[in-house]
């Protein structure tokens, strides 16, 4: 291999590895979307292997980059395989990866190497053939193994680090081993020595980065902890606060009953029975409300909260503004069911979609006869759903609507990529609009 393929050959691994590193930093989306990326791996690690093995074998090479461009389009085109490869863009994981693939290949390299550069490598296709599936399957379930393992907690890390090292020194062994070996070939000593200098400078790297991301674990575990703590807080903060509102409404209940014993006991001859009929019912009426008030709220509460750490847990953006009236036609349970059924719906809209942002909005609105619950999310691929009216959830809260005198409104905005449900529902028991 001459100088300049040697210069060409390093500009274009280091160029490749550069972007790799630097596409997973940054979390990008989980399609290969953009021109450059795709422009990159079609073309860069092509050409490195066209300069590494100097044009000298067209077939292999067509068959190569033949295979490698059918495993692309697969992962591009079919949701399975975009699900397998691209579940997590964190640069810990590409890294080990990368590390795992390159002992790999390199061991696949040291048993080849023999029949590539010296023999006729005609009746050797199997190494062109074999190299690109074993990169591409070993990332996709690698990457499941350490997402299912849950790599980012700090005891794993250490574990995982202590294979990893095992793993470079088994690798240091054998690339000296097959230097020996080719060294006593008699034949082009540059061509090992450079695959091994080259091998351990990447290796270096990529060991270094590895090691360099121990604080950048830690701070993100401590950050998720210092998450979960601030959330669990402002739950509590919102159940107390609660709670002592309803306390103070309690104690204005007692008050209100202590003077209305007192004007019974100083007035009992001058005050009327009607009088103190509508006293009792004003007085009534005031408990009733607080109770209901308080109900509402505290149930409402519950559930958003445990739809906020489901949210939280996958990445969703999740707002809410709830102001629940006393006065519906509905009870308690009944309206937490429909809650529950609608955030189950969007939540399993959501974990459908391939998008990366996702947000979730359920707010309300109140005049005089009506009260309008709405849920809206919104995502870059979002669809409508056709199989709603087979989910016997929906169609008992559907039926549970209308049977108040309320109705459900859903529509999808393409523009926005939004879907939006509306629950209508009356403030009183006859539909103001019925005649």
């Amino acid at each position: 291999m001459s100088n300049q393929h040697l210069l060409i050959l390093t500009s274009l691994w280091t160029l490749y590895c550069l972007f790799a590193f630097y596409c997973m930093s940054k979390n990008f989306s989980q399609k290969l979307n953009t021109p450059l990326s795709i422009a990159i791996i079609l073309i860069i690690y092509p050409l490195t292997l066209l300069f590494e093995f100097e044009f000298r074998y067209p077939i292999q090479m067509l068959i190569s980059f033949m295979v490698i461009f059918c495993l692309i389009y697969v992962l591009i085109k079919v949701p399975l395989w975009i699900h397998l490869f691209y579940t997590s863009m964190y640069v810990l994981i590409f890294v080990f990866t990368q590390c795992v693939i390159s002992s790999l290949n390199a061991i696949t390299n040291g048993l080849s190497f023999y029949a590539i550069y010296y023999t006729n490598v005609g009746d050797n296709s199997l190494f062109f053939l074999s190299s690109p599936f074993i990169s591409f399957l070993f990332y996709g379930f690698i990457n499941q193994l350490l997402v299912k393992f849950n790599i980012f907690k700090m005891s794993h890390y250490k574990r995982l680090r202590e294979i990893l090292t095992t793993v470079l020194l088994v690798y240091g062994i054998l690339m000296i081993a097959s230097t020996a070996i080719y060294q006593v070939d008699n034949n082009d000593i540059f061509i090992p020595i450079y695959h091994l200098v080259l091998s351990l400078l990447l290796f270096a790297s990529y060991i270094w980065i590895f090691l360099y991301q121990y604080n950048t674990i830690s701070s993100l575990e401590k950050a998720r902890s210092n998450r979960r703590l601030l959330h669990l807080v402002n739950t509590q903060k919102s159940h107390y606060q609660k709670s002592t509102d309803y306390i103070r409404s309690l104690r204005k209940v007692k008050h209100d009953y202590h003077w209305l014993l007192y004007e019974l006991t100083e007035n009992q001859d001058a005050l009327s029975h009607h009088d103190l009929i509508t006293r009792l019912q004003e007085q009534y009426q005031a408990i009733d409300d607080n109770y209901h008030q308080y109900a509402n709220n505290l149930l409402v509460d519950s559930i958003i909260s445990e739809v906020s750490q489901t949210c939280q847990q996958h990445d969703i953006d999740f707002r809410c503004t709830l102001h629940v009236p006393n006065d519906l036609t509905i009870n308690e349970d009944e309206f937490c069911f429909l809650i529950t059924t609608y955030v189950n719906m969007c939540i399993d809209k959501i974990m459908t979609t391939k998008e990366v942002k996702k947000h979730l909005y359920i707010h309300d609105t109140n005049n005089e006869n009506w009260y309008l619950l709405n849920f809206t999310f919104t995502a870059n691929d979002v669809t409508p759903s056709e199989d709603l009216i087979t989910r016997p959830d929906f169609m008992l809260a559907k039926e549970l609507i209308e049977a108040h005198g309320g109705y459900i409104q859903a529509d999808h905005n393409q523009q926005t990529q939004t879907l939006n449900a509306n629950l209508v529902l009356p403030k009183t028991l006859k539909n103001p609009t019925s005649s």
